[in-house]
């Protein structure tokens, strides 16, 4: 038997702020200001456990003042004070539930045998009530399915150049050595390529120049 993986999302720093503000009747306005004093990716538990000197050595200069007023709010007596107070407490908590992109655990039984299961939000669907990182080291069958526009481009540009030249195309038989493909790759030109189309990779593929089917190995493998 079959079953997608669950995935728990927990409240971060800023949506733990907002919803503690709508329980509280804070404004929505003075909700969002709070939040934004917050510095990205950071949180509120990082911020209270250090001292302002060790502040200074872990965010930005522009970031520092935000980061006093938040703290001077939240030693308040006022609904401010009360709902940051109140978001520290809730920040991790679990605040719902999704679905692994791809992976899927396989069972050479009754699944419920091995890892309790639930149904999916708004489908029929099977998920798991571990989440990745348990049912992995848990020792089950993990396997991770994607799918690719990119196997459906493939095809299509099969079929188009039957089509219209008469050639067949077997992908499976394309050499991993031809100087022109290198070329492309050389170039940036990677436009349709999975992994290997973002900007940001077509920059290194610029600057790395790959010639050889290892390189390009390396280069996802580190840009990853």
């Amino acid at each position: 038997q079959v079953a997608q993986i669950i995935t728990y999302g927990t409240m971060g720093a800023k949506s733990s702020i907002r919803d503690t503000a709508r329980v509280l009747d804070l404004p929505l306005h003075e909700a969002d200001r709070i939040a934004k004093l917050i510095p990205n990716m950071t949180k509120l538990k990082k911020i209270f456990a250090t001292s302002e000197q060790e502040w200074r050595g872990t965010f930005r200069s522009d970031e520092l003042p935000k980061i006093s007023e938040l703290v001077a709010l939240a030693q308040s007596a006022a609904l401010e004070g009360k709902t940051i107070q109140q978001a520290r407490v809730l920040e991790g908590s679990l605040r719902n539930t999704g679905i692994h992109a791809c992976g899927v655990i396989i069972t050479p039984d009754d699944i419920t045998n091995f890892v309790p299961i639930a149904t999916a939000k708004d489908s029929e669907l099977y998920v798991t009530q571990f989440d990745n990182a348990v049912v992995e080291s848990a020792g089950l069958l993990k396997m991770d399915f994607l799918g690719l526009k990119t196997l459906t481009l493939i095809k299509d540009t099969v079929a188009l150049v039957q089509e219209k030249y008469k050639i067949a195309l077997v992908p499976d038989d394309f050499p991993i050595d031809d100087e022109k493909t290198y070329a492309l790759f050389q170039n940036g030109e990677t436009v349709g390529i999975f992994q290997y189309e973002s900007p940001g990779m077509q920059k290194h593929l610029k600057d790395l120049k790959p010639t050889v089917f290892a390189d390009l190995i390396a280069m996802n493998a580190l840009y990853r």
